[in-house]
Formats: structure tokens, sequence, C-alpha cells
């Protein structure tokens, strides 16, 4: 279990643009993956999955 004690607040000119602009893609890929990971979860659960090793 974790606490959290205190926040402080960041400084808003400590990066760039483009730093900024890379994370915020970076965290848009993480949350798209894991929405697709679970849209075939569930897929996965509502239909017969077959897969062929020799073919992956």
């Amino acid at each position: 279990m974790l606490a959290v004690i205190r926040v402080m607040p960041g400084q808003k000119d400590a990066l760039s643009g483009d730093e900024r602009k890379a994370l915020a893609q970076q965290l848009a890929q993480q949350i798209g993956s894991r929405q697709f990971e679970s849209l075939l979860d569930s897929q996965r659960g509502k239909t017969k999955v077959v897969t062929y090793a020799d073919r992956l």
C-alpha cells in the first residue's frame, strides 16, 4: 500500500515544448495500447480463438 504524504507543484518551464509533446505522445500510445489489449481480452472471452503456433 502506498500513501501520498505531500504533493509539490512542478515548474511549468522545466520541460521544453518538444519534451512535453513527446511525453504526451508516449502517454497517448500507452493508453491506446491498454485500450486495445482490453478490447482483445473482451473479444477473446466472447469468441472462440484458435492460435496456430507455426504461424506466429
